[in-house]
């Protein structure tokens, strides 16, 4: 499909020229260009925040002692939080891709000014003093927040994160979000074992598999965390390769001849 961009440089300069006077009228502001759409019967924005935005503009509201007028979601759990920074830290040092997925929050529409320019196309002005309340995300917040402030903060510092700002200003409701979230099944251990690191004894598996001819079609799911893969011969004799989790996530690879 012919890609005609000689007047880009013009449309570029015309666009920037547009929304100069925003961005000059609320400077004194937190100011994001956006997309509006309509999600669950919801007015909803979403639009990305540079790393050092995050600590400032989202909170986090959990519930204490498990009280359900005490707070929006459920009590922060510190190691899960702490798992979160490892991996964002061990993929940057390695120099790896990354992602922790959109963040979710809501916001008191009443509360932030939302600019409708055209198609969709918004300007999210949010005023000194006005925090997003984290409907789901909160342990990556508290993962960044603690990463941004630490002597790592340069790693991350360049990067940008996706929030999608649900309009929504009762309480009950962005309970009740937080627990419609929080349904989502946790992925089988196996697929978190076949999807996830591709080096050491992992990633030597993971090649045998996807590189030699014979172990091609052969891997079987199984109950727990392992995935079996067995080749079997005339002599009625088999070859296993198990691949699994012990204690402390540590990958347990065992290769057994019958």
């Amino acid at each position: 499909m012919p890609n005609d961009s000689s007047n880009q440089p013009e449309l570029n300069q015309r666009l920037d020229e547009f929304l100069e006077p925003y961005f000059a009228k609320y400077h004194r502001k937190k100011c994001y260009p956006g997309l509006i759409f309509q999600h669950g019967k919801r007015k909803m924005v979403q639009f990305s925040v540079p790393a050092d935005d995050l600590p400032t503009l989202l909170q986090a509201k959990p519930s204490t002692n498990n009280e359900p007028e005490s707070g929006k979601n459920r009590p922060e759990i510190k190691d899960h939080a702490e798992e979160v920074k490892e991996y964002i830290l061990k993929r940057v040092r390695k120099d790896q891709p990354w992602i922790v997925g959109t963040l979710t929050a809501n916001v008191d529409p009443e509360k932030i000014e939302i600019i409708e320019l055209s198609r969709g196309i918004c300007l999210v002005v949010i005023p000194r003093g006005v925090k997003l309340d984290i409907t789901d995300g909160q342990h990556r917040k508290r993962a960044i927040h603690e990463l941004i402030e630490s002597a790592n903060g340069e790693l991350i510092g360049d990067n940008d994160f996706p929030i999608t700002l649900v309009l929504e200003g009762n309480l009950n409701q962005c309970q009740r979000d937080f627990r419609d979230m929080a349904q989502t099944k946790a992925l089988d251990k196996s697929l978190l074992l076949s999807f996830g690191e591709m080096e050491g004894r992992i990633g030597i598996c993971t090649q045998l598999i996807e590189q030699v001819p014979i172990f091609k079609g052969k891997r079987e799911k199984v109950k727990g965390s392992r995935v079996h893969l067995t080749l079997a011969n005339t002599s009625n004799s088999k070859l296993t390769v198990e691949i699994g989790a012990a204690k402390r996530r540590e990958s347990v690879w065992n290769f057994v001849k019958k």
